[in-house]
């Protein structure tokens, strides 16, 4: 009887280390991997108006949001306030016969005057915007689908045509330089080629990272601006295995010429442009990463009604981080990594 009083106290004295260890978790439990996933919801939607088609956000001057949708950018004020569509749109009767400027837009970026800086993959060009809307430059760009502004104004495009993952251009459009070797995804070179496809990111001292969208795990690179790799990281804990085989069978089928859906494996990528941590969403698992690539933490992104989020963009702001959901919209959560307790959701 008193060594199971004994194992009883020793069982209650765990559960109360454990509770101290875990103040606030919401949901929280231990993944095959290790990490302490966080289940965490929204405080709140940001422009409920805005829906289906999101592609990602920007911050600009003056705290305003920039919202990609495939043939526009909507800019708000720090209130959110629109304050205009970007291209400036056309008259009614000029809009029916013009050409749309924007055809299929996969990703931008937002310099510190305002800027817009657009990979158009359905046009083949890089577009560049003055801050008021009007464009300034198209680049020819095979296939763009990625774009980040590096410091003195050069631009890191990653591309699913090019024979290397990066490429980056002077302020008038002219290749400086590419680098990023491909990795071994398919025997077949143009399917490679396309599986190498990706996302990038960049921080304030113009590292450029890159996303593997279709690797089989979760891998990304970091690569100092002129293209000097700091590191790959690759994550195969145990709760990857199986997706990662079940993408291995869909890349092998697709050699054999069989006709199967090749699903994304990261959905959105964001930086923490002074910290450098690296936020890596994987449908609705978001990973954390350390600035040398290690894994942290991971947690499960919810709306405030308690809804998985499938994240398709990232933007990581100093208190927090905005999200966007195609088609359930754009959220706003606090940075779960700068809160010992995680807010309680706004509903």
């Amino acid at each position: 009887m008193a060594s199971r009083i004994t194992n009883w106290i020793a069982a209650g004295l765990e559960c109360a280390l454990l509770a101290a260890l875990l103040p606030g978790l919401i949901g929280a439990q231990t993944t095959m991997g290790g990490q302490i996933e966080q289940q965490i919801n929204a405080r709140r939607r940001l422009f409920p108006e805005i829906g289906g088609g999101l592609q990602g956000t920007k911050s600009g001057p003056d705290g305003q949001i920039f919202v990609l949708l495939p043939q526009r950018i909507i800019v708000y004020d720090a209130k959110g306030r629109k304050l205009r569509e970007v291209p400036v749109p056309l008259p009614p009767a000029q809009a029916k016969k013009a050409a749309p400027v924007l055809v299929y837009a996969d990703d931008f970026d937002v310099d510190a005057a305002g800027r817009i800086y657009v990979a158009d993959r359905g046009a083949n060009a890089l577009r560049i915007f003055s801050p008021e809307g009007e464009l300034q430059l198209s680049v020819p760009v095979d296939a763009p689908t990625g774009v980040r502004v590096l410091a003195g104004g050069e631009i890191a495009v990653a591309s699913v045509a090019n024979a290397n993952l990066i490429a980056v251009y002077d302020t008038q459009g002219k290749v400086q330089r590419q680098f990023g070797d491909l990795t071994d995804l398919a025997e077949t070179p143009a399917l490679n080629r396309f599986l190498n496809g990706g996302r990038l990111a960049a921080d304030t001292a113009s590292n450029i990272y890159y996303a593997f969208t279709f690797a089989p795990e979760p891998t990304f690179r970091k690569y100092d601006r002129f293209g000097y790799a700091a590191f790959e990281n690759s994550v195969k804990t145990m709760e990857f295995l199986g997706a990662a085989e079940a993408a291995r069978k869909r890349i092998a089928k697709r050699e054999d010429g069989v006709t199967v859906a090749l699903l994304p494996d990261i959905t959105a990528m964001g930086v923490d442009p002074e910290l450098q941590t690296v936020w890596i969403a994987v449908g609705d698992l978001l990973l954390l990463f350390d600035k040398d690539g290690n894994l942290h933490s991971e947690f499960r992104l919810y709306t405030p009604e308690d809804a998985r989020l499938e994240i398709n963009s990232i933007l990581v702001e100093p208190e927090k981080l905005i999200v966007t959901s195609d088609p359930l919209g754009i959220y706003e959560f606090a940075r779960p990594d700068k809160t010992a307790k995680p807010e309680k959701a706004t509903k």
